[in-house]
């Protein structure tokens, strides 16, 4: 608490005066072709502690009172039980005494009172102390020419007269911040920009309102309460910054000391208690970590407990507000980053809304120090923020309508298709044998299915892979079983790979295999043959319905042509050659795959050893 004067303590103040004259503040420079002027943190003087002097004894002080030059819009300490004395001086160059509206842009000040050096006082209506209402200005006063003074700040008429330096004192009062944005404005100036000031706030509470009744609508047919939540957000949203901007206190409870008195810090705390909850629920913080939970619960818990205060009309103060706001918002961005980062696309969203809200209002704070310019978009653009976050959590709250009912649908898909599985099952059980072929057309189609979701092709040589060819070679077993139809099986291997790959690096001996493959893909039926990459250097080419001197014929071509094959590495040619082995029947019941891989993988093993660079037939057994 700053220090109180006494009635008496006059003399006091004048022997304080001769330790230090502390320098003023610059005077403002009035022009008047300037439409407003914005005061600047350095053309302010104040000091704490003698409200209990009048504005002459202020007056008369002059210097010698321990005045402190502003250093931000927010006075030092920022929060007070004692008044607080501003001083403002206006210099007018001219020959015309200037009539200037003074307004204070910061709206949660309980009394404010000015004075010109002429004694002449414009208060707020009460002189008590208690909250009072934004002031009215008698059209009688300096402020006439038919300009209304009714607005949602602290107005008053000031007069500079001319070829002068004019001292104006404010003496304010307030349990909140003791911020004040301060501008000199003319008439017409003015009225121009009360024009814009309410288009602003138009715009905003009826996009508000919009959106309030949509998702009320929603919720009522939904039923969803997470939706009511939400509501219950905008709503409360809406009511802080009708009373952030006075426009409540102008036109809804200017009746009401209480409101007057409580209504910012209360609605800030309902706010605050609203996202909470409303986070919690939307984002399901209970089935997350669990740190995530109890953040929530704990900043939700004290901001019930400031509601609790404020209502029983406890003492509550700014200080520890604001930063519990702080500490909440960005526990907020956290979770939602966090959620983010695990891939959430509706927590996505939802950090993107807080950092808007979380920026705006960073911004506005960095004006109120006067690290940024003080102008209309720094002083509003937390509204902005609040709407573009409303905007965004709509956003949000559609997407998790759409995704639920996205899982809904694959959930009753998933059992139609589980259901219709099971029919073709037990359908299946009671077919008799002559129902074989349509079985197996099933069996097949449906692993052409899951072959579709599978990845089919080796990467670096773009033939099938070996899970493919596992696949087809199953069921060209089964078809040359039921159709009593042969079909053959080529393996082939690079002779020499190794060394090649050894002597040219491995770089050489992908593009050896990538040429080679081309090699096998060329001489391939396309909607028939299976050609894919067994090994690593070994490829495997399955032939449905080819006899065994057909498949060797093709075995041929394909061995001539790689042997043709001009491998350009490092500016040099390199040759390779391939061994091949051909088996080819006619499936019966005890025929497995494995064996028939083994077939051709022994007549490969017969031609590496016969010199390489041919093909080899298996050899049945009579």
């Amino acid at each position: 608490m700053q220090r109180s004067a006494t009635p008496l303590s006059f003399l006091l103040v004048l022997m304080l005066s001769l330790l230090s004259v502390p320098a003023a503040a610059a005077a403002i420079l009035l022009n008047g072709g300037n439409a407003y002027h914005r005061v600047a943190p350095e053309q302010m003087d104040y000091l704490f502690g003698y409200q209990d002097l009048s504005a002459e004894a202020v007056f008369a002080s002059g210097s010698e009172l321990p005045w402190q030059t502003a250093t931000s819009l927010l006075l030092d300490p920022a929060v007070s039980d004692d008044a607080a004395w501003v001083r403002i001086r206006l210099h007018n160059p001219t020959q015309q005494n200037m009539q200037r509206l003074l307004e204070i842009q910061w709206v949660n000040l309980d009394q404010v009172q000015l004075y010109q050096r002429d004694n002449q006082a414009y208060a707020s209506p009460s002189q008590s102390g208690g909250a009072v209402s934004a002031p009215s200005v008698s059209s009688s006063g300096p402020a006439a020419n038919g300009v209304s003074l009714n607005a949602p700040a602290f107005l008053f008429p000031v007069e500079a007269r001319a070829e002068q330096t004019t001292e104006v004192l404010l003496r304010i009062s307030t349990h909140h911040m003791y911020l004040l944005p301060i501008y000199l404005w003319q008439d017409e100036a003015f009225e121009r920009y009360k024009l814009g000031y309410y288009s602003l706030y138009g715009v905003f509470f009826g996009a508000l309102l919009a959106m309030l009744f949509y998702n009320l609508f929603l919720w009522i047919f939904i039923r969803d309460r997470n939706y009511l939540l939400y509501c219950i957000y905008l709503a409360t949203t809406f009511g802080y910054i009708l009373a952030a901007t006075g426009i409540g206190k102008q036109l809804l409870w200017s009746d009401s000391a209480w409101l007057q008195h409580s209504a910012y810090a209360l609605f800030a705390a309902i706010v605050f208690f609203s996202a909470s909850v409303f986070i919690t629920s939307f984002l399901r913080l209970w089935q997350r970590e669990r740190w995530m939970l109890y953040l929530a619960v704990l900043t939700g818990g004290y901001w019930l407990i400031e509601i609790i205060a404020h209502l029983t009309g406890m003492a509550w103060s700014p200080e520890i507000t604001n930063v519990c706001a702080l500490l909440t918002s960005f526990f907020a961005l956290a979770i939602t980053i966090r959620l983010a980062l695990q891939g959430d696309r509706i927590a996505i969203t939802f950090a993107v809304a807080w950092f808007f809200l979380i920026g705006s209002t960073i911004i506005l704070m960095l004006m109120i120090m006067s690290v940024v310019p003080q102008n209309f978009v720094t002083q509003h653009i937390q509204t902005v923020g609040f709407l573009l976050e409303a905007i965004l959590i709509s956003i949000a709250l559609a997407q998790r309508i759409n995704r639920e009912r996205y899982l809904r649908g694959r959930a009753q898909q998933e059992l139609l298709a589980l259901q219709s599985r099971t029919n073709r099952e037990l359908e299946q059980k009671v077919r008799e044998r002559t129902d074989a072929l349509e079985n197996l057309t099933k069996q097949l189609s449906h692993s052409n299915d899951e072959l579709q979701q599978l990845s089919m092709t080796d990467a670096l040589t773009e033939l099938q892979n070996r899970r493919c060819f596992d696949v087809v070679l199953q069921q060209e077993i089964t078809r040359s079983r039921v159709k009593t139809s042969p079909f053959a099986l080529i393996l082939a291997d690079i002779d020499h790979f190794k060394q090649f790959n050894d002597s040219h690096g491995h770089v050489a001996g992908d593009e050896c295999l990538r040429r080679v493959a081309q090699v096998f893909r060329a001489h391939t039926r396309v909607n028939t043959d299976c050609a894919a990459r067994y090994g690593g250097e070994e490829f495997a080419i399955i032939l449905p319905g080819m006899s065994e001197d057909e498949a060797r014929q093709k075995a041929e071509v394909i061995r001539q042509a790689v042997a043709d094959l001009d491998i350009r590495i490092h500016q040099q040619t390199h040759k390779v050659t391939i061994s091949m082995g051909v088996t080819s029947l006619i499936a019966d019941e005890r025929l497995q795959p494995d064996q028939l891989t083994a077939m051709a993988d022994q007549a490969l093993y017969q031609a590496k050893q016969a010199g390489r660079n041919r093909v080899n037939v298996y050899a049945r057994e009579d």
